[in-house]
């Protein structure tokens, strides 16, 4: 889907989100995506890409209306690569590129005891904690180079909001 930039908070941004999606989808499915957009006379300056989960479109189609009417979200198609669900349901990872970030989603479900939503702080500050958590594996000799420990990063987290 395409996403109006005006409702994405500054802070749920990355520097490039361009490249960050060319390294997951890879060129040719952005740049379909983008000609999409621009076939709709609107440009990646306004509007960026916003992954959907089938059960969030399926939950999510009637309540937003009003926003599609808007202009705030484009129905761009669908991507072309498969992507696998991990035993949380939520995040999910690529078939074909190994090295491609992880995507997770908030899916307004219960699974087990608890609900499975994300609330707009905790997204939010999730790259920044994140970051600070690798530089605290960094920073300990044990976690880093005898425990290996390592952590799925939130890099970004595309949150739209409207009034």
């Amino acid at each position: 889907m395409g996403c109006s930039q005006e409702g994405i908070p500054s802070a749920s941004r990355i520097d490039d989100f361009m490249d960050f999606w060319v390294e997951h989808i890879g060129y040719k499915r952005v740049q379909s995506f983008m000609k999409t957009l621009t076939n709709f006379g609107l440009s990646s300056h306004e509007y960026t890409l916003l992954p959907i989960h089938p059960y969030q479109w399926k939950s999510l189609q009637s309540t937003l209306t009003q926003q599609f009417n808007l202009g705030d979200f484009i129905i761009l198609g669908y991507g072309n690569e498969c992507m696998r669900a991990s035993q949380s349901i939520r995040s999910t990872w690529s078939e074909k590129n190994k090295k491609s970030s992880w995507v997770k989603f908030s899916l307004n479900m219960s699974q087990t005891s608890s609900l499975r939503t994300m609330k707009p702080e905790g997204v939010l500050a999730a790259p920044a904690l994140s970051k600070w958590l690798s530089q605290c594996i960094l920073g300990d000799h044990y976690l880093h180079q005898e425990a290996n420990m390592q952590i799925l990063k939130r890099i970004c987290w595309p949150l739209f909001t409207w009034p």
